[in-house]
């Protein structure tokens, strides 16, 4: 028997008569009368014995329904499976991305992205600029997210937005006067920098070079995470990334523009060797429509953004 006699049979099975089971298969009434026999003549049983206009189903035929219905079960399920994957509702993706991506733009896009997607698993790892182009490079992700990215034969860098690093300080601090920070006012207060050798320290003290400014500091940290927190405690000033800085606005600390401005670009990173798969393409427009919505997690946004759609292969 072939799907098309037991679409046929079940409706036959749920109507108890051919007229029904023509009206909801949207077949006409012989045709089911057929089918019906036909089925009969092939299988050699007696499925439906005929009494007042109505077709009573034999033992056999009961018998042969519950398994009809498990094949439906399994084929409303596989149809559903061919939907969710069309539509990118199934399956798992693997992400890499430096903390302080993670912690503020991709956590938003995570939230939109799985809400309606329950059948959907998400890895997340977090690591430093050199081990997310790594997971990338070794198919141990399927995209990765940095603040900078310096070049690497196997691994594709596109631009997904346009940023800043802003100056973060406490609530009380006296550059909350100042309605944009240079690195001369900085300089007479206690700063918290990114570390040195890695891209945003390498930025930030390329910019106090640049100013003429000597270039000193209490702290120093590799991630956004711990300069906001350092700040938050009132230790001093930091220049961070503006995606962490403004999604994690406190009453405790003020954000600010530091001039002259100092940019940023987030890239997505994937294989040159492998195509990127759907759910993962998916997953890159959830966020790039988490940097749109950006601008409302902060009040004092330090200066335009500017966004760029990525076309993905």
């Amino acid at each position: 028997m072939n799907l098309r006699q037991l679409e046929i049979f079940r409706a036959v099975m749920q109507t108890g008569t051919t007229s029904g089971a023509a009206h909801i298969l949207g077949i006409s009434q012989p045709a089911v009368s057929n089918m019906i026999r036909h089925m009969e003549a092939q299988s050699g049983i007696k499925l439906f014995n005929r009494y007042k206009g109505r077709l009573w189903p034999t033992e056999e035929a009961g018998i042969l329904n519950h398994d009809v219905e498990s094949i439906f079960v399994m084929f409303r399920s596989v149809t559903q499976k061919v939907q969710d994957l069309r539509e990118s509702r199934v399956g798992s993706i693997k992400i890499v991305s430096v903390p302080s991506l993670a912690q503020s733009v991709l956590l938003s896009a995570m939230r939109s992205f799985l809400a309606d997607r329950p059948n959907v698993s998400v890895s997340l790892d977090l690591e430093r600029m050199e081990g997310v182009i790594n997971r990338v490079d070794h198919n141990l992700a399927d995209f990765g997210m940095t603040l900078a990215f310096s070049g690497y034969p196997s691994v594709e860098a596109k631009p997904m937005h346009l940023g800043c690093m802003v100056c973060i300080m406490p609530a009380d601090h006296p550059l909350t006067a100042c309605e944009t920070v240079r690195a001369a006012d900085i300089r007479r207060h206690s700063f918290i920098t990114m570390e040195r050798g890695t891209p945003l320290g390498n930025i930030i003290a390329n910019a106090f070079t640049s100013a003429g400014e000597d270039f000193s500091w209490v702290v120093e940290t590799r991630y956004s995470n711990m300069a906001y927190s350092l700040v938050e405690t009132g230790l001093g000033v930091a220049l961070i990334d503006e995606y962490y800085a403004r999604s994690h606005a406190s009453e405790r600390v003020v954000i600010r523009p530091f001039v002259p401005t100092i940019p940023l670009t987030v890239y997505v990173l994937f294989s040159r060797l492998r195509p990127l798969p759907s759910l993962a393409k998916a997953m890159i427009h959830e966020i790039e429509n988490a940097f749109l919505d950006l601008s409302t997690l902060a009040p004092d946004k330090p200066r335009p953004t500017k966004e760029a759609a990525i076309v993905l292969g």
